[in-house]
């Protein structure tokens, strides 16, 4: 369970009509902050959550290592910036955090100030991430880079970048898009392995007692343009 636009009691919803169904176990990615609701759930039909950790979860994880693949991506990207601003997705998401807190280690290991101002954080729709550059943009006219936390948001950032004919602007994402090779100017991203993650959480679903609270943190692919 992948798609209920973050909405926590439309994600209840269904999982609660996927049990009804007595479903053998759920893979969840889940827009809740914290465990309480599938602990429960667990108790009865095995669930395993991926690319969002919950807070006191009874249940394994598998995500992506966010952090250091953010901060590895910049601190590789970013050589002779000044400045990076940050466009991102819901706060309370741990996914978000993650990426967050990637951004701040690389700027602080590159001398780069990261202040209130070069941060935003809304949703991960793509007419946000249209919305926060523009906003961006009021701050400064000419940003040097960004680190953009999803290719839905990358896309609102390209609309608002291409109506502006901004150039020389180093994009960075957290997410990978085939498109990015065939843009005229370069997006370096991160692709989450998806063909490990898929593994992973096959080897778990199929293990008769998954260890509790067992978090498995898998490498991801930067591509460098």
């Amino acid at each position: 369970m992948a798609s209920t636009n973050d909405d926590v009691d439309n994600e209840k919803e269904i999982a609660n009509q996927l049990i009804a169904r007595d479903v053998d176990k759920l893979i969840v990615a889940s827009g809740m902050k914290n465990a309480d609701f599938y602990n429960q759930l667990n108790l009865t039909t095995p669930v395993v959550a991926f690319d969002r950790s919950l807070e006191n979860s009874d249940f394994p994880t598998v995500t992506t290592d966010t952090r250091s693949t953010t901060e590895s991506l910049l601190l590789e990207c970013l050589e002779g910036v000044e400045e990076c601003f940050y466009i991102g997705g819901q706060p309370e998401l741990s996914s978000s955090q993650l990426r967050l807190s990637g951004y701040h280690t690389a700027m602080a290991r590159l001398h780069i100030d990261a202040p209130d101002s070069h941060i935003f954080e809304l949703d991960y729709e793509v007419e946000s991430g249209y919305k926060m550059m523009k906003q961006v943009l009021e701050v400064n006219p000419t940003p040097q880079a960004l680190f953009v936390a999803s290719h839905s948001l990358m896309q609102g950032v390209l609309k608002c970048i291409f109506e502006h004919q901004l150039s020389n602007v180093r994009l960075c994402c957290f997410d990978d898009d085939p498109i990015y090779d065939c843009l005229a100017f370069p997006i370096h991203s991160i692709e989450q392995d998806c063909q490990a993650i898929a593994s992973s959480i096959f080897s778990l679903l199929t293990t008769e007692a998954p260890v509790k609270n067992q978090h498995h943190k898998l490498a991801a692919i930067l591509h460098h343009r």
